[in-house]
């Protein structure tokens, strides 16, 4: 069965939880590859363990935003590259804070 995002890459941050974590699950269920990005490792194991039970794929890179200097993040990730690839993926930005100047 064809999937309407089959072939299309997806990138989410704030992954592990909320509407980041459901955008996640989403994607992935409709045929996207979902590149999930959040702080927590455990959190991101089990996005991607209810991704491939939606029939869906996914890459972890756990990371907390305040590493990302400019398009490359602390882990690696160039989304420049991605994007000249032909790769560019849509994105879903699902990590934030209510308060910016708090610093945990």
């Amino acid at each position: 069965m064809i999937k309407m995002l089959d072939g299309k890459i997806a990138l989410v941050t704030g992954a592990s939880k909320g509407i980041g974590r459901a955008a996640a699950i989403a994607l992935g269920a409709a045929g996207a590859h979902v590149i999930c990005l959040a702080r927590t490792v455990g959190g991101l194991e089990e996005v991607d363990d209810e991704i491939q039970n939606a029939g869906g794929s996914a890459t972890l890179v756990p990371l907390s935003l305040k590493d990302v200097a400019g398009h490359r993040p602390a882990g690696g990730l160039d989304l420049r590259a991605l994007g000249a690839a032909g790769r560019a993926p849509g994105q879903c930005r699902g990590a934030g804070r209510a308060d910016a100047d708090h610093a945990p």
